[in-house]
């Protein structure tokens, strides 16, 4: 969300939010793609076979014809001198232009690609100290939706300069991807560093979906922790973090136990070598959190859900390969 601030990091957390509003609760497969143009001006589409989100996305008004009931779009808008918008839903096409918080708007009996929007909007200068925008750090923000939203396609694209810059992220198995991306981008070249075991889960309990990815690396120094609530950053983590570490530990010592060992695994010794991606879904964003930046989630509940979840199953995979219990109750643990 943009909390007041007015370098161009407000405005990318303004798209972020942006995103996040599109990308929420997408069960089939559509596109994004963003594109920097010269003169400051940046053009957004969002691609969709299914027209349902536009209808839950804007609304009918007495006044205008037509609003917008996403405060993402809202603020967005309301942050940009100037703003083009074509949104086609199934049977029409509505056109709206702003030009300093005055609205135009055009509705058209008839519509090309049902389930479309292209966007173009100015950021407002007059607010934002600087309107160029860096695509390398763009394409980072686009990565996380990426993976976060399995159907979907985003693509980043720098139209500014002479050699043209483009990048697109489609991550078909989600939290999973983003997982091989951390192993990737530390350039383990050593067995030694490399992760003794990975291990994907999902699920939907009560009113959450889960998606968990972990791995268990040789190395202690080697640890990662990346977790989310939809698409809120949780860079303490909370009861989501310490709900999978939990588990993990539970189920490595009742494996252990019922072989006969006394090792047990230590917390600490887990948090030294593992890379973690998770993310809790909720539809109506029902999570509390704590701390001014929203960064650790508190929930006895999800904590005690994922627990159980990541135990029963590690559990079962260690008991059905005993080399890997084997492998962490002699040499690791």
């Amino acid at each position: 969300m943009y909390i007041g601030n007015t370098s161009s990091k407000g405005f990318y957390q303004m798209l972020e939010y942006l995103f996040s509003e599109v990308c929420s609760n997408r069960n089939t497969p559509f596109e994004i793609e963003l594109i920097f143009e010269n003169e400051g001006w940046i053009a957004i589409d969002f691609r969709h076979a299914d027209t349902s989100w536009l209808e839950k996305w804007i609304k009918n008004d007495s006044r205008w014809g037509m609003d917008f009931r996403g405060l993402g779009i809202q603020t967005f808008i309301a942050l940009t001198s100037e703003m083009k918008m074509e949104i086609q839903l199934a049977d029409k096409t509505w056109i709206i232009k702003s030009t300093n918080g005055v609205f135009q708007f055009e509705e058209l009996a008839v519509s090309k690609n049902p389930g479309t929007v292209h966007m173009r909007v100015l950021p407002d200068n007059s607010i934002f100290r600087s309107t160029v925008f860096n695509f390398d750090v763009m394409v980072q923000h686009l990565r996380r939706y990426a993976f976060l939203t399995p159907l979907s396609t985003l693509v980043c694209r720098d139209s500014r300069s002479a050699v043209h810059q483009c990048k697109v992220w489609s991550c078909p198995f989600g939290v999973a991807n983003e997982l091989d991306y951390q192993i990737d981008i530390l350039d383990l070249d050593d067995w030694w560093q490399s992760p003794l075991l990975k291990k994907h889960l999902s699920t939907t309990i009560g009113r959450y979906d889960y998606q968990v990815s972990f791995a268990m690396m040789r190395n202690f120094t080697t640890s990662r922790f990346c977790t989310f609530a939809n698409y809120q950053v949780l860079n303490i983590g909370g009861a989501l973090k310490n709900g999978v570490i939990n588990g993990i530990a539970r189920a490595f010592n009742f494996c252990m136990q019922a072989a006969g060992s006394s090792n047990r695994v230590k917390k600490s010794d887990l948090k030294n070598r593992l890379l973690l991606v998770a993310v809790v879904k909720n539809e109506n964003f029902d999570f509390v959190f704590r701390g001014s930046t929203r960064g650790e989630l508190y929930s006895p509940e999800i904590q005690r859900v994922v627990s159980k979840f990541v135990f029963e199953e590690l559990k079962k995979e260690i008991q059905e390969n005993p080399e890997v219990e084997k492998l962490f109750r002699n040499k690791y643990f």
